[in-house]
């Protein structure tokens, strides 16, 4: 975000920022990662996991369907402010050269949507969270079981401790937690339906955690991924969905971040 990119002046340029440029909190410059090299872990996940040299057991992973929704609120309380379309362009200019930019703004006019920061998040959502996790579960699936989620109860309860955004706060970042643990922050499951979907998404996870197969008796069947896009898609009725088409990866693979 800073712009720091050389590692060996790296240290020198972020002392010579000032503190109002480092402060700054936005979308720009987005990610995180393990730091590689060395004995602990020698290669990066990505290269572990595109040439097979991981432990091949089976892995249950996913995301949630509104995944940025979360940030972009977060981030709105924290500057006081709400995303304009204005700020919305220049979020994406952070992140998109010029000629992919009007592209993707082409993609996710602000029309499309409740407001810019249901816009800004379903960009990100879809570029930043839901597409680099189908890469993930392509590369895995090539090599052991996996079985691929994304939880998309889009009336899954807000947070109690945060104000919601003005726009439908969907299946966002943390969603899922409170229908498999106790959250301070969360309520919780409030009507059977997403009761009965906590219990079914708790017993997939311990039969996945006894056996490394979710799937019991009495549930709807989790098929492992397949490599064409569909996942469990946890939400209430728990169905199959197509993770490719829902975050356009078709489209995002033709933009350079």
């Amino acid at each position: 975000m800073v712009r720091c990119t050389k590692p060996v002046t790296a240290a020198a340029c972020l002392r010579a920022k000032p503190v109002s440029e480092l402060a700054k909190w936005s979308d720009a410059g987005i990610g995180s990662g393990p730091t590689v090299g060395g004995g602990f872990l020698p290669v990066s996940p990505e290269r572990a996991f595109a040439t097979g040299h991981f432990n091949r057991v089976p892995v249950m992973q996913g995301t949630t369907r509104d995944e940025h929704h979360l940030f972009t609120a977060a981030i709105e309380v924290a500057m006081g402010e709400v995303t304009t379309p204005e700020s919305y362009r220049d979020q994406l200019a952070a992140l998109f050269r010029p000629a992919d930019l009007q592209r993707v703004l082409a993609r996710y006019p602000v029309a499309k949507f409740h407001s810019a920061g249901e816009a800004l998040s379903t960009v990100v959502t879809d570029w930043a969270w839901g597409c680099p996790a189908e890469d993930r579960d392509r590369a895995l699936a090539a090599h052991t079981p996996v079985y691929a989620y994304e939880f998309a109860d889009e009336t899954a309860p807000w947070f109690s401790t945060l104000p919601k955004p003005n726009f439908p706060t969907g299946a966002f970042h943390g969603a899922e937690l409170q229908y498999l643990f106790d959250d301070e922050q969360l309520p919780g499951p409030r009507t059977p339906a997403q009761q009965q979907l906590s219990q079914t998404m708790i017993s997939y996870w311990t039969q996945f955690a006894a056996t490394g197969n979710p799937n019991g008796n009495n549930q709807p069947r989790w098929m492992p991924f397949q490599h064409n896009g569909w996942v469990q898609s946890l939400a209430t009725p728990i169905t199959q969905t197509n993770r490719t088409t829902t975050h356009q990866c078709t489209f995002w693979k033709t933009i350079n971040s």
